[in-house]
């Protein structure tokens, strides 16, 4: 699979917002693929993606990998893939609310304070007054699980 490693490559050294757009379909057809291997290269390949790839959907395959992929090392990939796009995601408040939701509704298996992490404590301390309930409330564990040291 290092021909997608290569074409992944390709597409971040052009400019322009077709870039993103282009690698998450390709990966998305990759993710997708019946093929345990095919999967999880583009996992792989999608941790070393420097564009910006979140969409709410693209978001919520990864989560679908991340707690029904019968493998268990996809599902270990998928879920540092999640976090490896929110990292990145230039509309941080929108991911970090689709992700908190989807940890309240056991969509996804990840770490609150590895989604915190990812996203970066001052950002998300930024959004958590537009948080819910809920929402906040897990945000506030994370946060003082972080200043703990934890």
């Amino acid at each position: 699979m290092e021909i997608l490693k290569w074409y992944l490559d390709r597409i971040q050294s052009e400019s322009g917002g077709s870039a993103a757009e282009s690698a998450r379909k390709v990966l998305s057809l990759c993710l997708r693929a019946p093929e345990v291997h095919v999967r999880k290269a583009a996992l792989r390949a999608l941790l070393d993606v420097k564009l910006d790839l979140y969409t709410p959907e693209f978001l919520e395959l990864l989560f679908s990998l991340s707690r029904d992929d019968p493998n268990v090392s996809v599902r270990r990939l998928a879920e540092r893939a999640i976090l490896s796009v929110l990292s990145k995601a230039s509309a941080y408040k929108d991911a970090l609310k689709q992700t908190l939701n989807a940890i309240l509704r056991r969509k996804v298996y990840v770490n609150v304070t590895d989604v915190v992490k990812a996203i970066g404590v001052e950002r998300v301390k930024e959004v958590a007054p537009e948080l819910s309930g809920e929402e906040k409330e897990l945000v506030d564990f994370a946060l003082s699980e972080l200043e703990k040291g934890r």
